[in-house]
């Protein structure tokens, strides 16, 4: 039968360990997404729209697994308009909000100068 190994313990005295993840701050999303409003809004405009729009402009068939704001979220007027909506599967998502993230960032660097 297998045996536990002891668990290892700091000696008297010596400093703790950093905690797992130091150092890295995730910045918090709009506290919108995290409401009921915007969980149904999606879910049902995501109904309405079950295919992916980039992999459907390619041609490809993928099933929609996220909404997403076609203008960025802080850029737009309304966060709430639908049109300015798109379901996106989740590779799709991915690529498209590491590109936002990178717009924000340097129209912020600009408008800081």
């Amino acid at each position: 039968m297998p045996i536990k190994p002891k668990s290892k313990r700091r000696l008297y005295g010596s400093p703790a360990p950093p905690p797992r993840g130091a150092g890295y701050v995730r910045e918090k999303s709009r506290p919108e997404y995290q409401t009921y409003r915007w969980h149904k809004a999606s879910r049902l405009f995501r109904e309405a729209n079950p295919l992916c729009a980039e992999c459907f402009r390619k041609g490809i068939i993928t099933a929609s697994k996220v909404t997403d704001h076609i203008l960025p979220a802080p850029v737009c007027d309304d966060f709430w308009d639908a049109d300015n909506w798109q379901a996106l599967c989740e590779s799709c998502h991915n690529k498209k909000a590491g590109k936002d993230k990178k717009t924000i960032m340097d129209i912020q660097k600009i408008t800081n100068r």
